[in-house]
């Protein structure tokens, strides 16, 4: 068996699918002597895995994280989008704070404010939330009913763990 590192990018019912750095895909599940020692694999987590045969694998152990979350199940995370409206409903800039907080406190590195539906809001509520955070966070002002904006954004995470925030909670981003 050979014994090398991957990345969990999907996790459903106790399988797990683990890409290595040469692109491999395997999938297994994790040892049960984790669950013992309380380690939960995450999307995310870069593990030891072994392969008893071609395309399987079993998560023998996982390295330790840099930052996680709870909910949803992420780990070793890059970036961290806060997705707000310009409008309907209207911005909630101390809502907005408090997802910013959480996300510093979980040391996510790189932290991103995107204002969606500015195809409908006011120029005022805009210019407000650029004045109050441009020199802190990136911005990116999209539409996502037209698409206006969104491939920048998509650009600026290639080849990041990211996860998506908002008034709905936190949503990882299909892999």
């Amino acid at each position: 068996m050979t014994e090398m590192t991957g990345r969990i990018i999907k996790g459903v019912g106790g399988l797990y699918t683990v890409v290595t750095e040469e692109g491999r895909l395997y999938k297994g599940k994790a040892r049960g002597i984790l669950r013992k020692q309380g380690k939960k694999p995450y999307i995310g987590d870069f593990a030891l895995i072994t392969s008893p045969e071609e395309g399987e694998c079993i998560i023998e152990d996982l390295i330790e994280r840099k930052n996680s979350l709870i909910r949803p199940r992420a780990a070793n995370i890059d970036c961290a989008l806060i997705v707000f409206a310009a409008a309907e409903p209207e911005l909630n800039l101390d809502l907005l704070d408090r997802f910013l907080i959480f996300a510093e406190s979980r040391n996510i590195p790189e932290i991103r404010i995107v204002l969606n539906k500015c195809d409908i809001g006011s120029t005022e509520v805009i210019n407000k939330l650029e004045s109050i955070y441009k020199n802190i966070y990136r911005l990116h002002f999209v539409c996502g009913k037209s698409g206006g904006g969104i491939e920048e954004l998509k650009q600026g995470l290639k080849n990041k763990v990211s996860v998506f925030a908002g008034r709905r909670g936190w949503e990882s981003p299909p892999l």
